[in-house]
């Protein structure tokens, strides 16, 4: 275009030479600027202007125009050349908008037909909560629950279970309000349950906050993605585990402990006839039975742990009543289990990981606390159960060791499995209280009710 630009410039003034200083030819100028301002840019636009302001001056002298002073040439031509330079910057400035323009638009389409074929959903919120943008796949997952609601006052009215923190209780405070606050959330998941669903939904959430050019904060974005299929296939694994668990507590006790019986009947026996033959082999005989009624003892608890509540015919109290007598006599420790529960909790299928939670909780409190009292309680009413654990042990300690943090974190994890909401705190008089909340609803969401 510079060429071309060229070839007007001085077809232009070939012209306005021949036409000599009678016709007025200035306009004619114009056209070389404009095209080269638009196509090239605003320097080189200012060149031509430049060119063409020093060649209509050059011919206006040539020509031997008559005016009325010497001077008058110079002043029209720095007036043309002025005129020239604004006409040059114009042009390129509406063409840099114009350019800029059709770059925003085609990086908009760009941007909409990503967010538009993202398999997660996206959700963008000002400061006042009100959501500015939603793609197709956020209105397929949130909108069957949210009809004829206001989305963000939905969305924060959710259970949300922020995973950066080892109390993991669940929050109102949705990861969006967070964001719009300037704050950043990583992996949170909320759980979105019936009515408002036909089952419960599983959503990863992860927040940023939204700022503008200047870098004021400006609102928040969500990214979200359906995780419902991998919980369900975590929960399967899950009840595999268990029932390879029950599995195993079931040879135990019907395979080693009944054998391990025969030995200590056989043992016992042969203690007998080498007392009646006097001989001093019978202690070491009787000795022997000992030992093997202490084994016996080991296998069935250890059966009994595999077992879970299953093995226990009154469900999760009798159970965690089970568990207590046994700490207290393996470890000779005072353990106690206090049940406020109106009625068993049993026939669903989160009662094993209620078990289990609690069974890793007195587990920390022998092993890590050094707890010398431990107490277990349960309680229910019509809106929720409540399972707790309480020590008189260290408490927690500032940094955790990978072995006990993993525990930890397995309980955190099986509590989120089942929609229960667990807080590990200190007690009010030391040691650590362990509470795990299970709504009703969520409980019958689980099968049926405790």
């Amino acid at each position: 275009m510079g060429g071309v630009g060229i070839s007007l410039l001085l077809g232009a003034a070939a012209v306005d030479w021949f036409t000599g200083p009678q016709v007025a030819f200035s306009v004619f100028y114009l056209p070389a600027i404009l095209l080269v301002a638009w196509t090239a840019g605003r320097w080189p636009g200012l060149a031509i202007a430049l060119g063409s302001g020093c060649l209509w001056l050059f011919i206006e002298l040539m020509t031997g125009a008559s005016t009325s002073h010497p001077l008058i040439p110079y002043w029209n031509g720095a007036v043309r050349l002025t005129i020239f330079c604004l006409i040059a910057v114009l042009t390129a400035e509406v063409a840099e908008r114009k350019r800029a323009e059709r770059a925003l638009q085609a990086q908009t389409q760009l941007l909409g037909s990503i967010l538009n074929s993202m398999g997660d959903g996206v959700v963008v919120a000002d400061l006042a909560g009100n959501l500015s943008l939603i793609n197709p796949a956020a209105e397929r997952l949130l909108r069957p629950a949210a009809d004829n609601l206001d989305p963000a006052a939905w969305l924060q009215d959710q259970d949300t279970y922020h995973l950066d923190c080892l109390t993991d209780t669940p929050s109102h405070e949705h990861p969006l309000a967070r964001a719009r606050r300037g704050e950043s959330v990583e992996g949170a998941e909320m759980v979105l349950r019936p009515p408002a669903f036909g089952e419960e939904r599983w959503l990863s959430l992860s927040a940023r906050p939204l700022r503008a050019a200047a870098g004021q904060l400006a609102g928040g974005v969500m990214v979200f993605a359906d995780i419902t299929a991998r919980r369900r296939l975590e929960r399967q694994i899950a009840e595999i585990s268990e029932r390879e668990q029950r599995r195993l507590g079931q040879d135990l006790h019907d395979g080693l402990c009944q054998h391990l019986v025969s030995a200590a009947f056989a043992a016992r026996l042969l203690a007998d006839r080498l007392r009646e033959r006097h001989q001093p082999e019978a202690d070491d005989a009787a000795e022997l039975a000992e030992l093997l009624d202490q084994a016996i003892t080991q296998a069935r608890e250890v059966a009994r742990g595999l077992y879970g509540v299953q093995l226990e015919a009154g469900g999760l109290s009798s159970a965690l009543e089970a568990l207590a007598s046994q700490v207290q006599s393996r470890h000779r420790i005072a353990c106690r289990f206090l049940d406020h529960t109106p009625s068993p909790v049993t026939g669903f299928n989160g009662v094993t990981d209620l078990f289990r939670i609690a069974q890793e909780a007195v587990n920390n409190s022998v092993k890590h606390a050094r707890a010398r009292r431990i107490t277990i309680s349960l309680a229910s009413d019509h809106r929720q159960l409540v399972l707790a654990t309480a020590d008189d042990g260290v408490g927690l300690p500032s940094r955790l060791d990978q072995s006990r943090g993993l525990g930890l974190h397995m309980m955190n994890y099986r509590a989120r499995l089942i929609g229960a909401a667990l807080n590990i705190q200190p007690g009010s008089e030391g040691g650590t209280v362990v509470t795990c909340t299970l709504k009703r609803s969520n409980l019958t969401s689980c099968g049926s009710h405790g």
